[in-house]
């Protein structure tokens, strides 16, 4: 509310003697809020209908990123047009868009629920959830023009954020420097956000020590305030019930003690309604709503604004008018922060020499692809004016460690729980070359190491790589002719040579040459198939081509993959004289129409007879053979198409409709091991979870190929990332 002395003041000493030369100067202070702070925008749009001129600035974490815009010249209504087409969860996220990655970083997404950097054999714990890259990225580009200006006291409204030095405890207001690098300190909620470097201080969200700025925009020169609070309010002693709300109290209090202490000393302030509402609430369909209850408080108030307008009059809310240097020229480089990468390479990748066109928008385009390579947990830029109209540019990186640590754990149908760790060291030895160590074990152990060269900026064209195998699992067939299934155990350990070619980042084709020593032994005690063989030895060779634009690999929406490989042996498993080979076709593809997805997929494989059962299609499942069993298909020329519906219900919640068609399948030259035309169909529904996707499944298919007319109701769950 307006304090009453506001209107005694304004309707007789304010009013003596004020001109349009010396009016009195209105602040305007916005509060942190996390997501909650998207409510400024509407409150702005209600200050810009009623004309109300804004001299002062002050602003804490949220609240600075739409003070700063404000500051800026962006309006109320811009600021809600940014915000709506703006991608905030993305924002919140370190992960560069799937279709920026290269080949190699691309094929290991969403594999793993934890990621390290390893400090020689230490993990390196991660000083926030969120190192800020995106972030850094996204406000860049919204002060595109604006970087050229160190002093924010120069803008068309003086503009101030505040932070905390996690080293001192001290408050720190910052007016200077890079507006990018300032407003993102001002937002570092501590264990969300990483820190931020300022000179010699380490700075944090300034919502911990002065979530609503009232008296720095005092400093500042206001003579009236208009203050506006969106953070939730202190607790009642009634709502303080368990350990977690003692402990949210006990770190807040102070906050709230200078809140209120701040909140009194303020002329009008506006707290909007925002009941229902959370902080954590940065999914895109709440932006529009919050800022409608902004604009609902604002209205409210209009009264009171309105007062404040007749006192200090109707006038031009941007009054300062900024000389930008368009397209200056570069004086100058700097590169900071680096340790493990040298000058020469990371001054090659930036691409810049002095003497060129600085280009905010080419170099942040640049950045991001250097981004995307996986050496550093941030990357950006700062650029300073020189008199002569030319900039100095300092790029700022901090590097990740060389050594990587992943884990993860899943269960499917097939294996049940399976566990996995991934160790990657790059550049160790050689500048470029990986070392990288995949292993799972439980229900299924399969061990990969691989050393491989695909240059430091991961864009040269040929990579040459050594690998080694190990599997073992146990596995469950039907035979084709009958319904019993047979208990088998697989065993191999190889070694691989070979050649990459990499197409940009989406396309790559391989060969390899390979020997492997393979078991395969049954389980049982029946003569009904002689499937099985001790230790033997196969050596064949390899080539594959694999094509990957979907946009993400746990619930994809748009994309293709392909996958072609052919295989050819001059000795089988069982060291007959007679060769094999194969080759396989698979096509998936997805389109999306507002929450509705559609993928088609198809497989094919032709080979020869004499192919290991082990080489062959072994289908079922859910992931391309709705309504049979796993491990139920067996061929060495086969046909199959999968087409799934899905519905997203919620953002976390989503339905599907399957179906799958065996078109053909053959598992011996005689006519009779032919099944055609077999269908299987499915109704399910993935949820997703910080553990990955959580997929239930309901489908009804044969009880065995052989006997299509007989149908088994069948239930699957898996759970966590595929890798």
């Amino acid at each position: 509310m307006v304090r009453n002395f506001l209107s005694i003041i304004l309707s007789f000493s304010f009013l003596l003697a004020v001109d349009e030369s010396d009016h009195l100067k209105v602040g305007l202070v916005l509060s942190g809020g996390g997501a909650k702070g998207f409510t400024h925008a509407g409150v702005l749009k209600v200050l810009d209908s009623l004309n109300i001129h804004v001299d002062y600035i002050a602003a804490t974490s949220f609240g600075a990123i739409v003070g700063s815009l404000y500051a800026i010249g962006k309006t109320g209504h811009e600021l809600e047009k940014m915000g709506a087409v703006t991608n905030w969860e993305g924002v919140l996220s370190d992960l560069p868009p799937r279709n920026r990655l290269p080949y190699f970083r691309k094929k290991e997404s969403g594999k793993y629920q934890l990621k390290f950097g390893l400090d020689g054999v230490k993990p390196v714990t991660p000083t926030g959830f969120v190192q800020g890259q995106t972030a850094l990225m996204e406000l860049s580009q919204w002060y595109h023009g604006f970087e050229q200006v160190n002093d924010f006291t120069q803008f068309p409204i003086p503009f101030k954020c505040v932070a905390m030095d996690l080293i001192t405890g001290n408050q720190v207001v910052i007016d200077s420097g890079s507006l990018t690098r300032a407003v993102r300190a001002s937002l570092s909620i501590p264990t969300i956000f990483a820190p931020v470097e300022w000179g010699d201080s380490l700075l944090i969200d300034g919502g911990v020590i002065n979530n609503l700025p009232v008296d720095i925009v005092k400093e500042m020169g206001a003579d009236i305030v208009i203050a506006v609070n969106v953070a939730s309010q202190n607790k009642r002693s009634s709502q303080i019930k368990n350990i977690v709300n003692v402990l949210e109290q006990s770190i807040s209090v102070h906050e709230y003690k200078l809140e209120y202490e701040n909140e009194a000393i303020a002329d009008l302030v506006i707290r909007p309604d925002l009941t229902g509402f959370y902080s954590s609430d940065f999914e895109n369909d709440k932006f529009l709503p919050m800022v409608a209850r902004g604009y609902a408080a604002g209205v409210l108030a209009a009264e009171e604004l309105k007062k404040i307008r007749d006192i200090v009059g109707v006038q031009s809310s941007h009054n300062k008018i900024l000389t930008i240097v368009n397209n200056p020229k570069i004086s100058f480089i700097d590169i900071k922060g680096h340790d493990k990468l040298s000058f020469k390479f990371l001054y090659r990748l930036i691409g810049y020499e002095p003497g060129d066109i600085f280009n905010s928008q080419e170099l942040e385009s640049r950045i991001n692809d250097i981004y995307s390579l996986g050496y550093f947990n941030t990357i950006f830029y700062e650029i300073e004016l020189n008199d002569d109209k030319t900039v100095n540019l300092s790029i700022l990186i901090s590097e990740k460690p060389m050594r990587e640590f992943n884990t993860g754990l899943r269960w499917d149908n097939r294996f049940g729980f399976v566990g996995a760790i991934n160790i990657r060291i790059n550049s160790t030895l050689i500048p470029g070359l990986v070392i990288e160590e995949h292993a799972q074990f439980a229900g299924l152990r399969k061990n990969v190491l691989q050393i491989y060269y695909p240059s430091r900026t991961l864009d040269f064209p040929l990579y040459p790589f050594i690998r080694s195998y190990y599997d073992k699992y146990d596995i469950f067939l039907q035979s084709n002719l009958n319904v019993k299934e047979l208990p088998y155990s697989f065993e191999s350990n190889g070694f691989g040579i070979g050649l990459g070619l990499l197409l940009k980042n989406y396309w790559t084709t391989e060969v390899e040459i390979r020997a492997d020593d393979i078991k395969f032994e049954e389980n049982y005690h029946d003569d009904i198939e002689d499937l099985a063989f001790p230790w033997q030895k196969n050596i064949y060779s390899k080539y594959s081509l694999h094509l990957d634009t979907i946009d993400d690999v746990l619930l994809p929406t748009k994309g293709i993959i392909v996958s072609i490989k052919h295989e050819n042996s001059q000795m089988n498993a069982r060291n007959e004289s007679d060769e094999y080979s194969w080759y396989s076709i698979f096509v998936e593809n997805y389109s999306t129409w507002n929450d509705h997805t559609l993928s088609i997929s198809s497989f094919y494989q032709d080979g020869s007879e004499s192919t290991p059962l082990f080489r062959r299609t072994i289908y079922g499942g859910n992931n391309l053979l709705t309504g049979f069993k796993e491990n139920q298909l067996n061929g060495f020329n086969t046909a199959i198409a999968h087409i799934e519906y899905r519905y997203k219900y919620k953002k976390d919640i989503f339905f599907r409709l399957l179906a799958s068609n065996i078109f053909f399948n053959k598992f011996t030259d005689d006519d009779i091991s032919i099944h055609k035309n077999i269908w299987g169909y499915g109704l399910g529904a993935t949820l997703t979870s910080p553990i990955g996707p959580l997929e239930f499944v309901w489908s009804i298919g044969p009880e065995a190929l052989s006997n299509p007319g007989k149908n088994i109701f069948l239930y699957s769950f898996n759970a966590g990332y595929k890798f």
